[in-house]
Parts: C-alpha cells; structure tokens; sequence
C-alpha cells in the first residue's frame, strides 16, 4: 500500500523517454536516422508492418496490417501485367517477394498458397498472363480491397475447454 502517488501525462512521459532513447543510442555512436522516428501514438509502422495498439486495454489485442506503400507497389506491379499482358519471371519474383511478406506480416502462412502461380511464373520462360496469374491476381486485389487485419491477443486467452469421446460406431455400406 502507498499512501501518496502521481499521475504523469503519457505522452508526455513517452517523449521523455524517446528523447532518452535517442541520446543514448547516440552516445553509443548508432543514433536513429530522422527518417525513421515515429512520434509516440497508438499506431505506428515497424518493418513494414503497421500495428494498432487502440484496442488493447478494452479488447486484449494489437492488429495489425502492411505498410500502404507495400500494397500499392504491390497493385500497382499486378495492374501493370494485367494491362500489357506481361509478366516475365523478374517482375514475377518481385511481386511474390513483396506479396510473400505482405501476407506472411499480416497472416503468417495462411495466403501462401494464392501465390502458387506467381511464384511458378519466376522459374518459367513464358510472359503471358494466363488463368492462373489472374486468379492469383484477384486473390490479391481482393485481399488488399476488403484489408482483414491480423489481431494478436497481448492477453492470456480465457477458452474454457473440453474432451468428448464417444464409443458410437459408424458403418458406411
């Protein structure tokens, strides 16, 4: 128990400790280059991904999704084959590098596999947009359109669970 205390204004105190940060690490000869500093905020970008911390304290979680830059370089290399009906392995692998860390940032493995004719195209000769490119195409578009973020529980998930079992039998003729 303490019978006094104070109250500090967050953000004030998160400049405070930026500053500090920033001092340090420039005393130590690797300052942060100017280009790279957020202001303190409820959502900032680190490596690519934008994170949101608003709904941790009422909901338990942070969300995530990629940076806007990396969607629209992403479209904008799916638009470009689209229109000229070119799409050589270059081009293809650096539309799956990019669309390979945007879904594995935002959802791990998951989209991986709408990728598949994206990434075949890398190692293949031909330039074409075919079936299978446009497919994986839309997968992005579609993705990217409706922006499902990733949600990250900072909290200890409370799931009560249970183990059925059941000696029941079923015979297929």
């Amino acid at each position: 128990y303490f019978d006094d205390a104070t109250i500090q204004d967050w953000a004030q105190q998160s400049q405070r400790g930026q500053d500090s940060v920033q001092k340090l690490f420039s005393l130590l000869g690797s300052p942060f280059a100017e280009s790279k500093r957020q202001n303190m905020g409820t959502s900032a970008d680190f490596l690519g991904l934008e994170h949101n911390t608003e709904h941790v304290v009422s909901h338990g979680h942070v969300s995530f999704w990629v940076r806007e830059r990396i969607e629209q370089k992403m479209l904008h290399m799916v638009t470009l084959a689209e229109r000229s009906n070119y799409f050589p392995s270059g081009t293809a692998s650096k539309l799956y590098g990019t669309a390979n860390f945007w879904e594995t940032g935002s959802f791990g493995k998951i989209g991986r596999a709408g990728l598949n004719a994206i990434s075949d195209r890398q190692y293949d000769k031909d330039t074409g947009v075919h079936q299978s490119l446009r497919r994986s195409f839309e997968v992005l578009k579609v993705i990217n359109a409706v922006q499902p973020r990733r949600i990250v529980s900072v909290n200890a998930d409370i799931v009560e669970r249970f183990c059925g079992a059941s000696d029941a039998v079923s015979y297929t003729h």
